[in-house]
């Protein structure tokens, strides 16, 4: 079974239906203003699903504007069922210079190498932290060819990540294009996981339905999320212009399409989503 996460933005206000598996992302909570997070609630729902908003937040800044503390109490305040590491990156147009304030510091974090090692020292930090009883921390694998993706798993192995987890999410795969370059990745990736550990489980970050109709990547997926559709209003998505998200149609609309995916699949199991008001 693959279970299907509602991406949203607390940027731009959250709807107000039920949504039983929602992801939000850190970073459309982070004011620039104030220097801070806005702490707002979420639609009723089950599973919540809480991620740092990793590609938006560094092609706007170059880094992360708060720090790992400041997550952690992110963490505390919400105490969502899980939560992803700050990760970095690693596709070839990611912003590489940090804006913070009103001028460009030096490079940061330039080459992917970099990049993985830095994603790999995060999660390694929150996963020694004490979370809420409920959380559950996702470590999140980085890289953009396949072989930065192994040499992070490698890191994540010798650290004795793989031994404490159970549950990781594979990095940077929105913004690709073909789906069989996406399929080479996730089955190569997640079988060399599973040639050591073969309990672990994975979340894709913006996985497009197109890349989910190949049987490969679905048998392979846990968990999925909306963000390659759903804040894209120029492809339709659920935040469309000058529309309240809980009445345009957009969220019910992609669940439908989801549907549809599994229809096309002929899948023996079914894809969970819960988009349905009450």
């Amino acid at each position: 079974m693959v279970i299907f996460y509602v991406t949203l933005s607390g940027s731009r206000g959250f709807p107000k239906r039920y949504i039983e598996n929602v992801l939000v992302s850190a970073g459309s909570l982070w004011s620039t203003q104030r220097g801070k997070f806005v702490r707002r609630t979420p639609p009723a729902h089950t599973r919540f699903f809480l991620d740092s908003g990793g590609f938006t937040c560094l092609n706007r800044f170059g880094d992360y504007p708060w720090s790992l503390e400041d997550y952690l109490s992110l963490i505390w305040h919400y105490k969502p069922d899980y939560v992803a590491t700050m990760d970095y990156p690693c596709e070839p147009e990611i912003n590489r210079r940090i804006y913070l304030g009103s001028s460009e510091q030096s490079k940061a974090l330039e080459t992917n190498k970099e990049r993985i090692r830095a994603t790999v020292d995060n999660a390694t930090w929150l996963l020694e932290q004490d979370v809420p009883a409920p959380t559950t921390v996702v470590p999140v694998i980085q890289g953009y060819t396949l072989e930065e993706y192994l040499s992070c798993i490698d890191l994540y192995e010798r650290r004795g990540v793989f031994d404490i987890v159970d549950y990781v999410a594979i990095g940077s795969m929105c913004r690709r294009g073909a789906e069989k370059e996406i399929e080479r990745l996730v089955v190569a990736l997640t079988d060399y996981v599973w040639s050591t550990h073969s309990d672990v489980r994975f979340h894709l970050f913006g996985l497009k339905l197109s890349a989910l109709k190949r049987k490969a990547i679905f048998d392979r997926t846990h968990s999925v999320d909306s963000a390659a559709w759903s804040l894209n209003p120029g492809r339709g998505g659920l935040y469309a212009q000058g529309e309240d998200p809980a009445t345009n149609g957009w969220l019910d609309l992609y669940l439908k399409k989801i549907s549809h995916v599994c229809f096309a699949n002929k899948m023996q199991s079914t894809l969970l989503f819960y988009g349905g008001g009450r």
